[in-house]
């Protein structure tokens, strides 16, 4: 179970690693704390409003936010190959963001991680055939 604890240890690890110029690292952090975040927020508040209220005192977008300009500047790195594919995570946790961004009325920025997740695709796809 998530604690609020753990949840700003890892937001704060994740400074650590932007600090070292470490978007991989920082990007795992990120996730791991909004994950956290959404893990409270569906099993300890009582309703969908009381959860996405609860996640915008926390500060969540702003997570949210950081994580996402991470994970386009991975997607730069690998495409321009200073990074391979597999520095970039699996889809699911984008796609887990993108919802929460949506219950959370946080519509474009939703749709940038669906973006964001179908040019990782093609990145994937591209280095399994080349």
């Amino acid at each position: 179970m998530a604690t609020l604890e753990s949840i700003q240890s890892s937001i704060q690890t994740a400074h650590a690693w932007e600090l070292k110029a470490q978007p991989t690292r920082v990007a795992k952090c990120l996730s791991s704390a909004m994950m956290g975040y959404i893990s409270i927020a569906v099993t300890e508040k009582e309703s969908y409003s009381q959860g996405a209220s609860w996640l915008t005192d926390q500060g969540f977008v702003a997570v949210l936010e950081k994580y996402h300009a991470t994970l386009t500047v991975l997607v730069v790195d690998v495409t321009e190959g200073r990074l391979p594919p597999s520095a970039i995570a699996g889809n699911y946790h984008s796609l887990v963001f993108a919802h929460t961004a949506w219950c959370m009325e946080k519509y474009e920025l939703g749709e940038s991680f669906v973006v964001t997740v179908h040019g990782v695709k093609r990145l994937k796809s591209k280095a399994v055939f080349d």
